[in-house]
Order: C-alpha cells, then sequence, then structure tokens
C-alpha cells in the first residue's frame, strides 16, 4: 500500500511485483561485491559501518520473499473467492458433462495468465518456487472446500472430480520438467470421491 501511494500507482500487477524481485536480486547480488571493495579502501577503524551493508542486505532479501509471498497470495486469493465454486457444485450453473465449471475454468486461466506473465522475468528455480508454493495451496485450500460439501452426492461429486482432473492436468503443463507431484491431496480426494463414500 505505501508503495501504490508513493509512486501514485492505481494498482500494483504481477508484473510489477515480478521486476521488482529481479531489480532486488540484482542488488543482493552485488552487495557482496560493493562490501568486498569498500572493506578494501575503508580505513580499519571505519569497517564497523559494513555491518550496516550486512543489515541492507538482509533486509533486501527479506524484501524480496515477501513479494515472492504477495505473488503467490494473488494466486491464492482466487480460491477463497469461492462463490462461484458452490454455485457450480450446487447445480446453479450449466456445465457441460465432462468440462470444467466457469470457477475452475477461471481458476485455471488465471494461473496460467501469472505464469505468462512470470516466465520471461523470474528464473527457472524461482518460478519452480513460486507455482510450488501456489500449488500447495491450492491443494490444501480446495481440498478444505471440498470436504465441507456433500460430496457424496452424484452431481456433486462428479463436478468436484472434473474439476480435480482440470486443475491438475493444466497445471501439470505448466511444469513438465517438475518432479514433484501435482496436487497429491486434491488427485487422493478425487480418487476416493470417485469410489464412493468410505
Amino acid at each position: 500500500a505505501g508503495a501504490i501511494q508513493l509512486v501514485g500507482l492505481q494498482r500494483i500487477s504481477s508484473k510489477i511485483l515480478a521486476l521488482l524481485s529481479q531489480s532486488l536480486g540484482v542488488v543482493i547480488a552485488l552487495m557482496p561485491h560493493l562490501r568486498a571493495n569498500l572493506a578494501l579502501h575503508l580505513p580499519e577503524k571505519q569497517h564497523a559501518l559494513l555491518s550496516q551493508l550486512d543489515r541492507i542486505l538482509q533486509d533486501y532479501r527479506e524484501h524480496q520473499k515477501k513479494v515472492f509471498a504477495k505473488l503467490v497470495s494473488i494466486m491464492l486469493d482466487r480460491v477463497d473467492n469461492s462463490e462461484a465454486m458452490h454455485a457450480a457444485l450446487s447445480g446453479q450453473v450449466s456445465v457441460m458433462p465432462g468440462q470444467a465449471s466457469p470457477y475452475m475454468a477461471d481458476l485455471v486461466k488465471d494461473a496460467q495468465a501469472l505464469h505468462r506473465v512470470l516466465g520471461p522475468i523470474l528464473t527457472k528455480e524461482q518460478m519452480e518456487d513460486v507455482y510450488c508454493q501456489i500449488l500447495d495451496g491450492f491443494d490444501s485450500k480446495l481440498v478444505s472446500i471440498y470436504s465441507a460439501t456433500n460430496f457424496t452426492d452424484a452431481h456433486v461429486g462428479h463436478r468436484i472430480t472434473t474439476d480435480i482432473a482440470h486443475l491438475i492436468t493444466s497445471m501439470m503443463q505448466l511444469q513438465p520438467d517438475s518432479n514433484q507431484l501435482c496436487c497429491p491431496q486434491l488427485a487422493k480426494f478425487a480418487q476416493n470421491v470417485a469410489g464412493g463414500p468410505a
């Protein structure tokens, strides 16, 4: 909020956050070299000032972590907006058999759009880390929401398993090289729903 007021922006986009994270990364990468050069040229009695650089470096690292956390929370906030999901589960929204509900289709589309924005900016490791956190969040939040539904009802159960399959398939396409199992809790939940009540 402070950054929005300071710069006079209406909002801060995912792209701006990604660029900010990389700008911080450049400073973080250069800081040890700056410190080493200053240590060579500062008189011995002024070396205590170098500890200020160490504190600044730590602040930048923390700030970069918060930027990545914000990118993750942008996607996870979409899961919290679950009114459309409940409409699909209750049958209020007409969905063709075998197709994802509008709620899940929109959630997947948002995750794909974020991936397209971040891909050219973040490193491969950073992308994997951000999407690992997003998928972990999807996994736990959606299982929690689905568990509170009447998933033993045939319509609700079918809607849940179809949506989960769409999510997992789509997310695996975003991270084809990843060895991590995509949304394991959701996959297990869908398997249990498809198998009927225990």
